[in-house]
């Protein structure tokens, strides 16, 4: 059994204040990279206009950290970070498909511990909304919920994109999902004003983007070399599906026949949600946890973190209570964590809580990274 710490940080201000809050409260060099790894002058502007333009108020957050390190801002690893591919699973049940007529957002996140931040953040930005969300890179988010019931959650859709020379080249720059993600959280209250928002905005990196919002909508924004396509449910459809679902292959035509293969990990994952959601009987909040931690093939819980597919975290949100519930590690001795996002809870900020955390590495079965034909 293996051990790591997890943190819950809760943060108010404005960007620069939440950045220099984040660098006192954090130890060490988290989140800076060597000076051989900085980020070139050219390449520091470009990614700033494009925070600039698309993601208001990051690269003020950006520099109130550097300035709180004592660092120059293209040493932070967030500038510079193009390798990440987490291998997730989604979910969304509308009230219809749940026991206390909420809509449920549940997602399971797999990586790598030494690639992971094992950080949520409260974080409540002068002049936007207020957000629980899980870290990468400190800066960018995986998934969250703000005040208004906005769940947003993602998962890396076919083959990854990267700079690295053994993945596919990116068909155009852009920004990476983590930075999507909060932007969202951050200016968006509805499904209607995100995906809006999200369409406007240069996404390179192949993503199911799933979007839901306490009044019963919710959007599955599929992306794959600068293509997008999205499918969507209500609950003021008289008829048609009360839930969406995503692994990490294409669930949209044409992105099926661009890409028409996928690991067969995804599928199984992917027919297994469905199995479990297309049931008659309506799911609890427990039900869902128990599901995100039964064991692959039968549940989402996957242990091979050495072949950078361990369950980093599960998650639960209720988008109509605002109510976040975690479990570290893909292990129930672990337990089940619940954040909140109402405004009633004590105004208690700039704070940083850690415990310790385990987890069990196992090696995944000889087929489980196999590339079968989607059709």
């Amino acid at each position: 059994m293996k051990k790591t710490i997890t943190q819950f940080l809760a943060l108010k201000g404005n960007h620069y204040d939440i950045g220099w809050q984040m660098g006192k409260q954090l130890s060490g060099n988290i989140g800076i990279c060597g000076e051989a790894e900085a980020l070139s002058k050219d390449l520091l502007e470009e990614a700033l206009k494009l925070y600039d333009q698309f993601c208001p108020g990051l690269t003020d957050e950006l520099r109130g950290y550097a300035d709180a390190k004592g660092v120059a801002l293209n040493r932070l690893i967030f500038t510079s970070m193009t390798y990440l591919r987490p291998n997730c699973s989604e979910m969304v049940l509308l009230p219809e498909k749940t026991q206390n007529d909420h809509v449920l957002l549940a997602r399971s996140y797999e990586f790598a511990p030494q690639y992971e931040d094992f950080r949520l953040y409260r974080v409540v930005p002068t002049g936007k909304y207020a957000y629980i969300g899980g870290s990468v890179a400190e800066f960018g988010r995986s998934e969250g919920l703000n005040e208004h019931g906005l769940g947003i959650s993602m998962t890396s859709c076919g083959f990854p994109v990267s700079n690295m020379e053994t993945m596919r080249k990116p068909a155009f720059k852009g920004l990476q999902f983590w930075a999507v993600v909060r932007t969202l959280l951050e200016n968006c209250k509805t499904v209607e004003e995100a995906l809006s928002r999200v369409k406007e905005m240069p996404v390179p990196y192949n993503i199911n983007l799933m979007m839901a919002d306490a009044s019963g909508s919710a959007v599955l924004y599929e992306t794959l070399d600068g293509n997008a396509v999205y499918g969507e449910i209500s609950s003021e459809d008289a008829i048609g599906t009360k839930y969406l679902h995503a692994t990490n292959h294409s669930h949209f035509e044409p992105m099926m026949t661009m890409e028409p293969f996928a690991m067969k990990n995804s599928i199984v994952r992917y027919e297994k949600i469905d199995a479990f959601l297309s049931r008659p009987e309506k799911k609890s909040i427990e039900d869902l946890k128990s599901f995100l931690l039964m064991p692959y093939p039968d549940g989402m819980n996957c242990h091979y973190f050495s072949a950078f597919f361990g369950t980093i975290k599960s998650v639960v949100m209720d988008l109509n209570d605002l109510s976040f519930y975690i479990c570290w590690g893909g292990y129930e001795q672990n337990g089940w964590e619940r954040y909140s996002i109402k405004n009633d809870l004590p105004e208690v900020y700039e704070i940083c809580t850690s415990r310790e955390i385990e987890f069990d590495d196992r090696a995944p079965a000889e087929d489980f990274f196999a590339q079968v034909p989607l059709k």
